[in-house]
C-alpha cells in the first residue's frame, strides 16, 4: 500500500490556505483538496501490512508533548520549474524535525523503507502543476511571508493513500494523540 505519516491541521489553518489556493485556480494548477491538507512527514511509496505495523510501533515509541508551530510563507519544490507549491512551517523548537528523526531512526532499525529526497523540511503541500506556469512564481513572490496561522500540534497520524482519477483517497490507519 501507499501511505504516509504527518500532522493534521486545524480547520482555521485549512480555511486560510484554501483562501490562498483560490487565487491559484486554473491554468493547469491543481490545488490540494482542503480536507487533505497536512504537514507531511514520512512517505511510503509501497509498504506491506507488516511494515505498516512497524510504522505504528515507531510512532508509539515517541515521547511526545504538545508544541506550537506557525504555518507561514509560500515556496516551491521543482528546481527551475515550479511543480509543487507549499506553505512553510516554522517550528522554533525543532520539534517536528526531532520527531521525524526519531521515527526515521526506528523505521531504519526495523528495515522499513521510506522516501527521502534530501534534508527533511516540514511543509504543507498546497498545489501542484504539471507544466511551467509563470503565474506561480508571482504568486510565490506575493506570498513569501503570508501568515496562515499558529496552532498547537496535538498528534501524529499514519494514513493510507489510494490514487484515483478524482484525486487521492486517504484512510486513517492510526493516530497518536499527544
Amino acid at each position: 500500500m501507499r501511505a504516509f505519516t504527518g500532522i493534521d491541521l486545524p480547520d482555521q489553518i485549512k480555511e486560510s490556505i484554501a483562501g490562498a489556493q483560490a487565487r491559484l485556480a486554473g491554468n493547469g494548477i491543481v490545488p490540494v483538496n482542503k480536507a487533505h491538507l497536512h504537514i507531511t512527514m514520512h512517505f511510503f511509496p509501497q509498504i506491506s501490512d507488516g511494515q505498516a505495523a512497524k510504522v505504528i510501533n515507531a510512532i508509539d515509541t515517541q515521547n511526545l508533548s504538545e508544541f506550537e508551530v506557525e504555518v507561514k510563507g509560500v515556496s516551491y519544490f521543482g528546481g527551475s520549474d515550479v511543480r509543487v507549491v507549499y506553505a512553510g512551517v516554522e517550528d522554533p523548537e525543532g520539534s517536528i524535525k526531532t520527531i521525524y528523526d526519531q521515527i526515521s531512526s526506528e523505521l531504519s532499525k526495523n528495515s522499513v523503507p521510506f522516501d527521502v529526497k534530501g534534508a527533511y523540511l516540514p511543509h504543507v503541500t498546497i498545489a501542484r502543476s504539471k507544466s511551467r506556469n509563470p503565474y506561480l512564481r508571482q504568486f510565490i513572490a506575493d506570498n513569501l511571508n503570508y501568515e496562515f496561522g499558529r496552532f498547537a500540534v496535538k498528534g501524529i497520524f499514519f494514513k493510507k493513500s489510494v490514487l484515483t482519477q478524482k484525486g487521492p483517497v486517504y484512510t486513517d490507519l492510526y493516530e497518536r494523540q499527544i
